[in-house]
């Protein structure tokens, strides 16, 4: 007959099965639903400008597009700023300027807050005047086409100052995000942000040690039942107490 820990012990092995394959579910979708947005980021310098400016002003910015390519949130660090007036993504490749397309603020919707300048930009915010299809030979009119632009190297990041109205630093928008050590953080520094597929943690639980306990299905002794009288030999009739009869 079956003992009660091999009863219970495969029920509770399924069950931590069934968590465990829960929740590698979930991490995938998670995974998945991250991988289908564009991530882009830019350092910004001096030196990258058209002419080059010499400036201890420096800065960072990441680009996140959603997978409907409805929305760009930005985010703008700017280091050792003073005097700035705007920022924007201009259209053209490195080494040549070009228009605006979209602009963060001055003009734009967002507020350089210390050195800071974060939010989320649509179509309401390009600006589609500018003439993308001169400078590279495409139109940039929507978040769509301005995200499919930045993956093929043909947008910059360019922050503008009273000392430098054409622009003090600027960057060229490159796939990723800006803590990866190629170029992302691992969600797709070669690949537009996109992440690697997403591989389940091996899961194998050990069971429980074993330690056997009296089985209850086994019968006990009986209290009740008198303890047999200790042994004594009896004499066998006859014989004398030398053993040898008469």
């Amino acid at each position: 007959m079956p003992s009660l820990f091999q009863k219970i012990f495969p029920s509770t092995l399924a069950i931590v099965a069934v968590l465990a394959l829960t929740e590698i579910a979930g991490a995938q979708q998670a995974s998945e639903s991250s991988s289908r947005r564009l991530r882009f980021f830019a350092t910004l310098t001096g030196a990258q400008e058209v002419p080059a400016v010499s400036t201890p002003m420096s800065g960072t910015i990441e680009a996140e597009f959603d997978e409907g390519f409805t929305t760009v949130r930005i985010r703008l660090e700017i280091l050792n700023a003073a005097g700035v007036t705007g920022a924007h993504f201009h259209c053209n490749r490195p080494g040549a300027n070009g228009p605006i397309v979209l602009g963060f603020f001055g003009p734009g919707p967002l507020l350089l807050s210390g050195t800071i300048a974060e939010g989320d930009l649509t179509n309401q915010n390009i600006d589609t005047s500018a003439d993308c299809l001169t400078q590279v030979a495409r139109p940039v009119n929507n978040i769509a086409a301005l995200a499919f632009a930045m993956r093929d190297g043909l947008i910059y990041a360019n922050v503008h100052t009273g000392a430098n109205p054409a622009g003090e630093i600027r960057g060229q928008m490159l796939p990723g995000d800006a803590d990866d050590d190629n170029g992302g953080d691992g969600d797709g520094g070669t690949g537009g942000g996109i992440k690697p597929p997403f591989t389940p943690p091996s899961f194998s639980p050990s069971p429980p040690p074993f330690s056997p306990s009296p089985n209850p299905f086994l019968p006990s002794p009986n209290p009740f039942l008198p303890s047999p009288p200790p042994f004594s030999p009896v004499p066998f009739p006859g014989l004398g107490s030398g053993g040898t009869g008469k």
